[in-house]
């Protein structure tokens, strides 16, 4: 019984630490070389590459770093 709660309360853990909101930084480059960042706050990750993705301009790549 005891090893059942434990793995219970450890999957919960995980769970709910895959869930948590982060702080997320838009970093945005041009041949490597970073063109602007723009700090997009606690966020899913999710959410925070959608926001990300509609910063992008024509000949930059920008991705979300942890901040």
């Amino acid at each position: 019984m005891k090893k059942i709660v434990s793995v219970a309360i450890a999957a919960v853990f995980v769970l709910g630490m895959a869930s948590c909101k982060k702080d997320y930084t838009c970093v945005c480059k041009v041949n490597g070389v970073v063109d602007n960042s723009l700090p997009l706050g606690k966020q899913k990750k999710s959410d925070a590459e959608t926001a990300c993705s509609l910063y992008q301009v024509s000949g930059e790549v920008c991705e979300i770093e942890k901040s």
